[in-house]
């Protein structure tokens, strides 16, 4: 069972030295990270960095599909909690964060503001 689990995300808005492989206004990931510490309980806590360019286009944030369900077998599903969830944008400032419910047993976290 996935107890918690805590995603950082640094935006990098496209200032600074752009690595010689990218393309200019292209978004990308420059780099993803991820820390996973197994509590005494058998949950789990997971921070996960992403430096994200979004690239010279307009945006307004980002998807992270994360999955909540699993088929096990024909008669059970293993079904993955997915709390305490906390975004953070450069330099460790809040960013809006809401939850949707996708199709394939995915939870998806938007992350950013649609109107900004």
């Amino acid at each position: 069972m996935l107890g918690v689990a805590i995603v950082a995300l640094t935006l990098a808005l496209g200032l600074g030295v752009r690595g010689a492989s990218a393309q200019v206004g292209r978004e990308q990931i420059r780099s993803f990270n991820v820390d996973v510490l197994v509590q005494r309980d058998g949950s789990l806590r997971v921070v996960e960095t992403i430096d994200y360019d979004l690239g010279s286009e307009q945006h307004h944030g980002i998807f992270r599909d994360v999955v909540t369900r699993q088929r096990f077998d024909g008669r059970y599903d293993r079904l993955y909690r997915l709390d305490a969830v906390k975004v953070t944008g450069s330099p460790g400032t809040p960013v809006a964060v809401a939850r949707e419910e996708v199709p394939g047993g995915v939870t998806r976290l938007k992350i950013g503001d649609a109107g900004t």
